[in-house]
């Protein structure tokens, strides 16, 4: 069944508008997102040495702050002044060394 618009039924709407503002407030979802995600990356009250390793990183391990310490993988802390260890009792083996030689090569990346 055809269905006629008509000035009672209010204003037709354009079904390519329609995906096109759809379009246009899943790009803005997103892009909250991740300003959201970027914003959590940034330490409060920390070093611009605690910043530059947690931004070394978390190009490869996904991490994330508490405090002034960086939390790799959940389960290993990175801790200051000098970021320069990685400690955790975590549940999978071998994640401290992991953690370890990443920290060591971009440390080393970075000149420290």
């Amino acid at each position: 069944m055809v269905r006629r618009a008509c000035a009672e039924d209010g204003p037709s709407v354009d079904p390519e508008a329609m995906r096109a503002l759809k379009r246009a407030v899943r790009a803005d979802e997103n892009a909250l997102r991740c300003a959201k995600t970027a914003a959590d990356n940034i330490g409060e009250n920390v070093s611009a040495l605690a910043q530059d390793v947690f931004d070394a990183l978390a190009r490869t391990l996904p991490c994330k702050w508490n405090g002034d310490v960086i939390v790799v993988m959940d389960e290993v802390e990175v801790r200051g002044p000098a970021y320069d260890a990685a400690t955790g009792t975590g549940q999978t083996d071998g994640a401290a060394e992991r953690v370890q030689k990443v920290l060591a090569l971009e440390r080393a990346n970075l000149g420290l």
